[in-house]
């Protein structure tokens, strides 16, 4: 009789434990989609920056890795808002992710099949505002600097050398889709001022 009450109990303790566990995810899940409420009236990203992303969430992104990044990102928003400790940031997604939304946007320069320069400064004039535009322009003009150079010198581009007097030299082949992602790397740099809205997102 006493073993099966310390069975009962174990059984008992251990759901109010998972119940636990399940309630504090659904407050943090309930907390990170109130805040994100709030945050997305003050950061208005691009539509058409937005809209490709969707694009090639959807078409380049398989289901099982949407779920598991969305889970991600919304319990470590919420924990975040909580000031709680977050997870691990999480890795990028495969290059054509990133490749697709410069295409999509008509970013890429269609002799080279890179990100293209010229048209990348027009759209962040049109699209950015200003002082965050003056920002992501100096970027965009040292990312694009260390592509010319990677290129005519047919080594590697690594969003790593940009701004760097000793740059690594890797003379393996690297291919467009590759370059796409490190060039939005690249560009994301600049989160690092306005983490909570930045242009270019990456991971």
């Amino acid at each position: 009789m006493n073993t099966l009450c310390g069975i009962s109990h174990r059984v008992i303790e251990f759901r109010l434990k998972s119940l636990a566990k399940m309630l504090i995810v659904f407050t943090l899940v309930f907390v990170a989609i109130i805040t994100n409420e709030v945050s997305c009236i003050s950061c208005d990203r691009s539509r058409t920056l937005l809209g490709a992303e969707d694009v090639c969430w959807t078409s380049k992104v398989q289901v099982i890795e949407r779920i598991s990044h969305t889970q991600k990102k919304v319990l470590n928003f919420a924990k975040k808002s909580l000031g709680l400790e977050t997870e691990e940031i999480e890795p990028p997604q495969k290059c054509d992710y990133y490749y697709c939304i410069f295409k999509e946007m008509n970013l890429i320069n269609p002799e080279y099949d890179v990100p293209c320069e010229e048209r990348l400064t027009k759209w962040v004039k049109r699209n950015v505002k200003y002082e965050e535009a003056l920002s992501l322009l100096d970027r965009l003009q040292f990312c694009a600097g260390e592509l010319k150079t990677s290129l005519g010198a047919h080594q590697q581009f690594l969003a790593s050398n940009v701004g760097k007097t000793e740059r690594t030299i890797n003379e393996t082949d690297q291919s467009r889709c590759d370059i796409a992602a490190e060039f939005m790397k690249c560009l994301a740099h600049i989160q690092l001022i306005d983490p909570e809205c930045p242009v270019f997102q990456y991971p």
